[in-house]
Order: structure tokens, then sequence, then C-alpha cells
């Protein structure tokens, strides 16, 4: 039984876009495994000083594919300009 056996009132547009969050992406088995990128934006930049690669939005995009994450959270304009080749 899938989580989403539970969630039959939802459309299936958002059934199907949850299913590839949940099963395709990250780990695979159900779980959403999100990478807050967009902390550092709102703590500032003392925050990379310990890791000043960690700056670079390509970086963080990587960061997220090579970890195995679900998704990233992050601000509109960040996707907008570095998310296509990463989706």
């Amino acid at each position: 039984m899938s989580v989403l056996d539970e969630l039959d009132y939802l459309p299936l547009g958002k059934r199907v876009r949850l299913h590839r969050l949940l099963y395709e992406h990250g780990p695979g088995n159900g779980r959403l495994l999100i990478l807050p990128i967009d902390q550092g934006l709102e703590h500032g930049p003392v925050d990379f000083f310990p890791n000043p690669e960690s700056i670079d939005p390509n970086f963080q995009f990587r960061l997220a594919v090579e970890g195995g994450f679900s998704a990233i959270a992050l601000h509109l304009g960040l996707a907008e300009k570095y998310a296509r080749p990463f989706a």
C-alpha cells in the first residue's frame, strides 16, 4: 500500500507529482528528503565561511543531486536562474 492510496481525493496531476517526488527521486521509498538551500540567504554570509564553495547555487544543486535528495527548498528567483539544468 502506497502513501498515495490514501490521497485519492487529490487531482491526478498532484498525485503524479507526489509519486515522482516520493518514489522516483531521492530515497525512492515513499519518504521525501528536501535540501533547504534557502536558509543561507536568510541567515547571512557567515553561514558560508566554513565552506566557501557552498555559496554557489550550482554547487548546492549538485549537492542535492549527488546526495539523493527528493527536492530542494529555495527562493523562486534562484529556481528560475539555476534549476533548469538539474530538473
